[in-house]
């Protein structure tokens, strides 16, 4: 009776330390994203597909060249070079004092979502080299 006991409790504990989730997320390498992205998609309200002057995004060791997107065509009019951090998650960049985080959501070599913790849009970028 004692052996099933124990048998049980350690079938248990086994599933339930399986069932757990991992807190922390995933995690990155900053060099993953190097390179030129192109938004392909936004959870914005004012997302509108460029067709000519698609935004770019463009990572490189220490700074992220951030479009500046006209709302009304939805395309590139210019960008905004900003220094950042990454811990392995997010890119972290100040703007005036205030801190600002991309939380990456999804990652593949040639596709990944991030999500501002501000407005908590999500916007979709697609690798062009």
């Amino acid at each position: 009776m004692q052996l099933r006991l124990i048998f049980l409790l350690i079938t248990a504990s086994i599933f339930l330390f399986s069932a757990c989730s991992d807190d922390e997320g995933e995690t990155y390498s900053k060099t993953d994203f190097y390179g030129t992205w192109k938004l392909s998609n936004s959870t914005s309200d004012d997302y509108t597909a460029c067709p000519d002057n698609t935004p770019e995004l463009v990572v490189t060791e220490t700074t992220l060249a951030i479009p500046i997107i006209d709302v009304a065509s939805g395309c590139e009019f210019g960008n905004s070079e900003i220094d950042y951090e990454f811990n392995g998650s997010a890119f972290v960049v100040n703007f005036f004092g205030q801190s600002l985080n991309y939380k990456i959501t999804s990652y593949s070599s040639n596709e990944f979502k991030w999500r501002n913790d501000i407005e908590g849009e999500t916007e979709t970028w697609a690798r062009v080299n």
